[in-house]
């Protein structure tokens, strides 16, 4: 997943020097995981141009290059997990604020196994590939302790989702912790089934929109105004489902053209799409900032983060 498709390429968009100058073209950096999409959909529906407001999307292979744009200053606004936003808290110098719950994942993270492997306890001393400081390695520690088992009771291969998918490397793994449409290649391609997936623990796993502060401070009115064009998406995808997935599978085509992925990994199925209604519960409600200390307790054991991160870093 490494690989670091750009669809669109990822130009320069400055931040003007005066608070009354044009609002620039605003970069929004994500990897195609479905929940993720409402933003490609804003751009193909013209909702963010209804807003005012120009977008280029920039999309990557996987959540570790979506934190690389952004702390390589080649986006402004990213879509990913509470992790990826609570690692570039502690390890960038470009301070960020989550503005929106995008998703929970409620079935849609999956563990899956090579032929032969039917249970999670079947996984004890094989190799399992999870991206490294990734929301990976929290879902496969969800999978692992449903059997009793943990981290270091199974050969962790630390490696990225595309990159995984190298017949090369496939072939020398029993299990992946992955997601749509990462998936699909792994039944289609080699065989692997799910043996264990998110439904176990819905509501735990959040995905979320972030914006870079000194931008949001700027234009104090800019991550409304994404986070509307992003509803006004929703809206209109759950309306028009059929139609929906499957201009998010032509985005994703576009960026990968091998992949196997379908318009089916792109209904929604295996997610809680969280609309403006719900964001005040999260935000105003407090219950974002218990997922964050939750998040943050389990990265710091896990040695992802080296100190706690306080929710009002990131809110």
């Amino acid at each position: 997943m490494r690989r670091s498709v750009f669809l669109g390429g990822m130009g320069s968009a400055l931040l003007a020097s005066s608070c009354k100058s044009e609002l620039p073209e605003i970069r929004i950096a994500l990897n195609p995981w479905p929940g993720y999409m409402f933003v490609d959909l804003a751009q193909r529906r013209g909702f963010f141009a209804a807003e005012g407001i120009k977008v280029k999307t920039l999309f990557v292979s996987s959540l570790s290059d979506v934190v690389q744009t952004y702390q390589r200053g080649q986006s402004d606004i990213i879509a990913s997990s509470l992790i990826e936003a609570l690692t570039i808290s502690e390890k960038t110098s470009r301070p960020l604020r989550i503005f929106r719950v995008a998703d929970s994942s409620s079935g849609a993270d999956v563990l899956m196994a090579r032929p032969g492997i039917s249970s999670v306890a079947e996984l004890k001393g094989k190799r399992v590939a999870a991206e490294p400081q990734s929301n990976d390695m929290i879902t496969l520690q969800y999978g692992l302790k449903s059997a009793g088992l943990k981290i270091s009771d199974v050969q962790h291969v630390p490696l990225v989702q595309q990159a995984a998918l190298e017949p090369d490397k496939a072939k020398t793994l029993d299990a992946i912790q992955t997601y749509p449409p990462f998936s699909s290649d792994w039944e289609k391609r080699f065989g692997f089934k799910k043996i264990y997936d998110s439904s176990s623990y819905p509501g735990i796993i959040l995905d979320v929109l972030s914006i870079d502060r000194a931008m949001d401070r700027q234009y104090p009115e800019l991550s409304a105004q994404v986070s509307r064009a992003y509803n006004a998406a929703l809206v209109w995808f759950l309306a028009n489902r059929k139609e929906g997935a499957e201009q998010m599978l032509a985005t994703v085509k576009a960026v990968d053209p091998s992949s196997n992925a379908t318009a089916a990994d792109y209904d929604m199925s295996g997610l809680k799409i969280y609309d403006d209604a719900e964001q005040a519960a999260f935000f105003s409600g407090g219950s974002l900032a218990k997922s964050i200390a939750g998040y943050g307790e389990i990265m710091l054991a896990e040695k992802m983060l080296s100190r706690t991160i306080a929710a009002k870093e990131v809110l």
